[in-house]
């Protein structure tokens, strides 16, 4: 069991690299400035940059801040391995941690 709010794992599949990117970039849209979304649009935000790429969850009803999910596609000879890291975002991260040296 982990103390922290960090999650690391690793996903293989039979898919190439780029119909992993194709499938990617078929729910994630560009991030917007000041969070203008349309409600109907694709439910996450990010970037796909070569075989790395970061995205969360975009908040459409709530001020909720969702995890950012980062993760790395490395190519194999029978498909590709992806591996995924999830996290807080980085406020949340620094909030807390000044919340938790305040009251220690």
């Amino acid at each position: 069991m982990s103390f922290l709010p960090f999650e690391t794992f690793t996903i293989t599949t039979n898919l190439t690299p780029d119909e992993v990117r194709r499938r990617l970039s078929d729910v994630i849209e560009s991030p917007q400035p000041l969070g203008f979304w349309s409600p109907f649009g694709k439910p996450y935000e990010g970037e796909i940059s070569g075989d790395n790429f970061e995205i969360k969850k975009i908040p459409r009803f709530s001020k909720a801040m969702p995890p950012v999910v980062q993760g790395k596609i490395i190519p194999e000879a029978l498909g590709c391995t992806i591996i995924v890291e999830i996290k807080p975002p980085l406020g949340i991260t620094i909030i807390s941690t000044l919340f938790l040296f305040f009251f220690l």
